[in-house]
């Protein structure tokens, strides 16, 4: 069972400056590959939410 994800906007913005900044410093099949291997793993985790170690964070916009 797969469940829904939901990024946020700091997840999402944090991307679009880490894509930016491999089209600027790589090129453009780097670029696209980021953003691939990004949403591939976001999608594994959606579908094996206990995939990994649980994590605790002291800070609340960490967690």
């Amino acid at each position: 069972m797969s469940m829904e994800v939901s990024i946020a906007l700091r997840a999402e913005q944090d991307m679009t400056l880490q894509y930016r900044w491999y089209l600027e410093n790589a090129d453009v099949d780097v670029a696209e590959g980021y953003l691939l291997a990004v949403h591939e793993t976001i999608q594994r985790i959606a579908e094996l939410p206990s995939l990994g170690r649980r994590r605790r964070f002291r800070v609340p916009d960490v967690q």
